[in-house]
C-alpha cells in the first residue's frame, strides 16, 4: 500500500501537468502613425478607419494610432484622413499572431 501511495505521489504532478492547457495568440494588431509628407509633423486628430471591421480611432499628438483590440486574421485595409489632406489607403494581410506597422504621409489638399 506504501508504495502505491509513493507512485500515486510521484505520478499525479506529471499527470497533471500533462493536461496543461497551452494558449496561442491568434489575435492580430495594427499600429502606425500619420505625418505631413512635406513638413514630417505629426497629424494630431487624423481618423483612421479599419475595413471590414468598421472599427475607427484617431492620431494622438505625436500622429501615433493604434488599434489595439484582438483583430482577426485577415486582409484589412486602413483609411487615414486629416482635415486640409487627402485621404490615403493601404492594405495589409496579417496572420495569427502577427502585428503590423503601417506609416501614412498625408499630403496637403
Amino acid at each position: 500500500m506504501k508504495k502505491i501511495i509513493i507512485m500515486a505521489m510521484i505520478c499525479m504532478p506529471i499527470l497533471l501537468s500533462s493536461c496543461a492547457k497551452t494558449v496561442v495568440d491568434t489575435g492580430v494588431t495594427i499600429y502606425g502613425t500619420v505625418y505631413d509628407a512635406t513638413t514630417f509633423s505629426p497629424i494630431q486628430g487624423a481618423m483612421l478607419t479599419l475595413q471590414p471591421s468598421g472599427r475607427s480611432c484617431y492620431t494622438g499628438s505625436d500622429g501615433a494610432f493604434n488599434f489595439e483590440e484582438d483583430l482577426d486574421p485577415l486582409q484589412y485595409t486602413i483609411t487615414a484622413q486629416a482635415d486640409g489632406y487627402r485621404t490615403d489607403r493601404k492594405t495589409v494581410k496579417l496572420t495569427p499572431g502577427e502585428s503590423s506597422e503601417v506609416t501614412f504621409a498625408l499630403k496637403k489638399e
